[in-house]
């Protein structure tokens, strides 16, 4: 029965770097060419029976890319309380050098969704899916190009459900429909990973190992609530992320992301920031998806669904969101930049050989009537920038109306491919359609200029222009003077420079403006010199946040300086004019003033600003605090250490006991006690302007033992004593009732404290190490040291 497309649509199931310094270039206009995507397979190419869950892979076959495209075919229309086709007869085909497309290996599944296709970097094909001839359990398949069979890993059929339960029914929320129920990523050694969620959403990844030809699980179950997973690797570290759920069921969640600790098997977290606004939520979000874009950041792409974005024209569209694993603390995350327009789904993330990252969504367009368009958004390796790769012979995006979306890049290649489903034009039918980009021929582009003068008489001025597509250029023009049929025509040396010998010139000419003219465009450089160079809004005292340029025309390719210098600790960027660091002395507010220089001339900012210094740190005394000092002893000076600690003011707290003083310009503390101090803590406090530091030291003053302590020491007896079995007993004459026991090492540290009874006490030592110890019994007017051996 033919089913027309328009149930799909109904239902929703689409749900400065420095520069060196030659004359550079400033301002330039190009003219650019039409971009096109063209048709590899449409209408009745891959299919004549209604299909769903499309999917591709592209492999560079002897210097061609190729696209393997896996679907679902003749999947039942959904029933009307559903919303999603039902499973199909799973397929691939690739595409032949006639342009004919051609069924690989076997049928995948006889009942199957949710299929996807991979290629690791060995141009080896897999394919993960929802096999609903296994109650819908997670299965993986890899082809065998010498049979032209889809195997299960390791040549062993009990590698086939990865999954333990299904990994299909937790996806309960009608909102889920355009959701990845699987995920497949390939590290280093090209060893497949696998995320999904078990029954009641644990997510879990797993991998094959090549030596037990086995899958197993990698780290811990991390939730019970969670979906949509993804596997990301950044060197030899392990990124996994999934769509964490309030309850099962929810609309809509909150990223989570985890780092694999190695050395325990634990998924680490890490923390996804809670913005107030809507524009940067990480927690209100479906669909998300993530790929490592560059050796240190992962790219995050999502639909946001934060209730407070403005209309239907602002939530629900796709976002891009970065996590830099190499930033500092607190600046990890970035951009929250928004793609689509409407209701997104089908998102899909790919990295090319460049490292350009392109983004592959269904956007709804408009809040009435969703068109959901195909779309593909490019950001250029390096860019902040995100371009819309859009086909020229529609309204909107590459197609509409669209469904199950997908993209992917060859390795090695430059060149996207995608692949959707859309209703063929004599029957309504929906089936694949597969399309290829390709650029647009490129205009020139002028990034420099130079001059170079000749010792010959007269001299010869050369000028030589640096950019790129300046192949087949046909004209150049200086200060509006064309260059065709003038002695010295210019040369087109390869196509990233063309150099000129300037007519009659003796000296470098002053230029306002060069253009070159190629077939594929014109570039016009204004040489402008910069102005309204400003600064960001900064407080009066630098805080340690870097102070940025906020406007300055024209905003690249300056040098920047700063005068008077700064403060110890900071600097200004040569390139960009940001000034940033940690300031390590006090400075009083200075008009500091920048300027940006180019060829053409200068233009300055003054910057207000005074510093505090760095607060202090590491307060330590040498040498150690003793336990114990003794009346009449003049203590070793204890000299304070500090890091940023120059002009701090010293206090302490409580008082010292007499006789001891602090220096309040060094911290150091001296003197010779004249009164004992029972065992106490003192906090000695760093301070300047920026902040402070403290330490706290511990001790006590005991009388100095002299002979006359010792009168009544045959009276007093420790035993056992040597003693291994942990209680001691000290026997002592009346007159020491109500004394003070003291327990002292041979560092002179006190290690127990206490007030004796009557005639008798038992000390517990079970807790000291074996050695020698004082055990010192003082009252009033009598003080023993006896000593202690425990084994």
């Amino acid at each position: 029965m033919k089913r027309k497309i328009t149930y799909l649509i109904q239902k929703g199931i689409f749900g400065m770097v420095q520069k060196t310094f030659l004359f550079f270039v400033f301002l330039f206009t190009s003219v650019s060419f039409a971009q096109q995507w063209d048709y590899l397979g449409k209408e009745n190419d891959l299919s004549t029976l209604v299909s769903a869950y499309t999917t591709v892979a592209v492999i560079n076959e002897s210097g061609t890319d190729v696209p393997y495209v896996g679907f679902a075919e003749n999947s039942p229309a959904p029933a009307s309380n559903a919303v999603l086709p039902g499973p199909g007869l799973l397929v691939v085909k690739k595409r032949l050098a006639d342009g004919t497309w051609q069924q690989v290996g076997q049928n995948i599944s006889n009942s199957g969704l949710y299929m996807r296709i991979y290629a690791n970097n060995l141009n080896e094909l897999f394919v993960a899916y929802i096999d609903a001839t296994n109650s819908s359990k997670l299965a993986v398949r890899k082809y065998n190009a010498g049979t032209n069979s889809w195997d299960a890993l390791g040549g062993n059929s009990a590698n086939l459900l990865v999954s333990t339960g299904s990994a299909h029914s937790n996806y309960v929320s009608n909102t889920f429909n355009g959701l990845q129920r699987l995920s497949m990523s390939f590290d280093a050694n090209n060893v497949p990973y696998v995320i999904y969620s078990e029954p009641l959403n644990v997510v879990t990844v797993k991998r094959f190992n090549s030596t037990t030809l086995s899958w197993e699980v990698v780290g811990n179950d991390t939730t019970v609530i969670g979906v949509s997973g993804s596997i990301a690797f950044i060197g030899s570290d392990i990124y996994m992320s999934y769509l964490g759920l309030t309850a099962v069921g929810a609309n809509g969640g909150s990223l989570k992301l985890f780092k694999l600790n190695t050395a325990t098997n634990i998924w680490d977290s890490i923390a996804v920031p809670v913005a107030a606004t809507g524009a940067t939520s990480l927690t209100s979000m479906r669909h998300p998806v993530m790929i490592a874009n560059t050796s240190t950041t992962l790219c995050f792409a999502y639909m946001n669904t934060n209730a407070t974005l403005a209309g239907s024209a602002g939530s629900n569209r796709t976002f891009i969101a970065y996590y830099d694993s190499a930033a500092a603390s607190g600046s990890e995350w970035s951009g929250y930049i928004a793609l689509g327009s409407s209701t997104s789904t089908n998102i899909s993330l790919v990295k090319d050989s460049a490292n350009n990252v392109y983004c592959s969504f269904l956007d709804g367009i408009t809040s009435s009537g969703f068109f959901n368009t195909q779309r593909v958004r490019f950001q250029k390796a390096g860019t902040t920038v995100w371009a819309d790769l859009k086909n020229p012979s529609v309204t909107r995006g590459i197609d509409e109306p669209a469904g199950w979306s997908a993209i992917g890049i060859a390795n090695g290649s430059t060149t996207p491919h995608i692949v959707y489903t859309k209703g063929t034009t004599a029957s309504g039918v929906v089936t694949p359609v597969v399309r290829k980009y390709n650029a647009p021929i490129s205009a020139p582009v002028i990034t420099s200029y130079s001059f170079a003068t000749s010792t010959a008489t007269p001299p010869v001025v050369t000028l030589t222009i640096n950019g790129s597509n300046f192949t087949g250029t046909t004209d150049i023009s200086l200060n509006s003077t064309s260059a065709n049929g003038v002695p010295s025509p210019f040369t087109v040396v390869n196509d990233t420079q063309i150099t000129y010998v300037v007519p009659g010139a003796t000296v470098a000419p002053t230029l306002s403006q060069i253009t070159v003219t190629t077939p594929n465009g014109t570039a016009t450089l204004n040489a402008t010199p910069p102005s309204a160079l400003t600064y960001a809004a900064y407080p009066a005292i630098y805080n340690g946040n870097p102070i940025v340029v906020s406007s300055v025309t024209p905003s690249d390719l300056l040098l920047y300086s700063i005068a008077p210098a700064l403060p110890t600790g900071l600097s200004i960027n040569r390139g960009n004019g940001t000034i940033s660091g940690q300031s390590t002395t006090v400075a009083a507010s200075t008009a500091y003033v920048v300027t940006a220089t180019n060829s053409f001339g200068t233009t300055t900012a003054t910057v207000t600003f005074e510093t505090l210094g760095t607060a202090p740190s590491g307060l330590t005394y040498a040498p150690a605090v003793s336990a114990s000092y003794t009346v009449g002893t003049t203590i070793t000076p204890l000299v304070a250490t500090t890091t940023n600690g120059t002009g701090a003011t010293y206090t302490v707290i409580p008082a010292l006991p007499a006789g001891l003083v602090l220096n309040s310009a060094t911290g150091e503390i001296s003197g010779t006690p004249t009164a004992a101090a029972d065992f106490k803590n003192y906090e000695v406090k760093a301070t300047t302007s920026a902040g402070f530091t403290s330490r706290v030291i511990a001790f006590s003053v005991t009388s100095s033992l002299s002979t006359s302590d010792f009168v009544n020491g045959n009276q007093v007896t420790l035993y056992p004593n040597p003693t291994a079995n942990g209680i001691v007993t000290v026997d002592y004459p009346s007159a020491f009732s109500g004394a003070k026991l003291t327990i002292i090492n041979t560092l002179g540290q006190v290690i127990f404290q206490t007030t004796v009874g009557d005639t008798t006490h038992a000390i517990e030592t079970s807790g000291l190490h074996s050695g020698l110890y004082f055990v010192k019994l003082e009252s009033s007017n009598n003080s023993v040291v006896k000593k202690l051996v425990l084994k």
